[in-house]
């Protein structure tokens, strides 16, 4: 985990800013800064497995060479590297490209 960077496309970085301040209106108050703390979590459990990840099973995202990992209801896809993870979406599991 040690020296693992992650990086956010500005579209994943959109995405997670929107389900937070979801959860913000949907939740108690905070609720979209807990979403993002756990999230946070996510993200260190990925950089604890890298670099063995399962290619993405939505056949888009497997022909791009992207990873996938499943979050709550969301999927990340992703990159990976030497060192490096860069997660380029967060889909809805029910959005994911056809």
């Amino acid at each position: 985990m040690v020296g693992i960077e992650v990086e956010f496309s500005t579209s994943a970085e959109s995405a997670l800013s929107s389900i937070a301040f979801w959860f913000e209106g949907q939740n108690t108050i905070g609720g979209g800064e807990r979403f993002l703390n756990n999230f946070e979590g996510k993200i260190n459990r990925l950089k604890k497995s890298h670099p063995f990840f399962s290619p993405c099973g939505n056949k888009i995202l497997k022909s791009k060479g992207l990873f996938c990992s499943k979050y709550r209801q969301w999927i990340l896809a992703f990159e990976a590297s030497p060192g490096k993870i860069i997660i380029w979406a967060i889909f809805h599991k029910r959005f994911l490209p056809q």
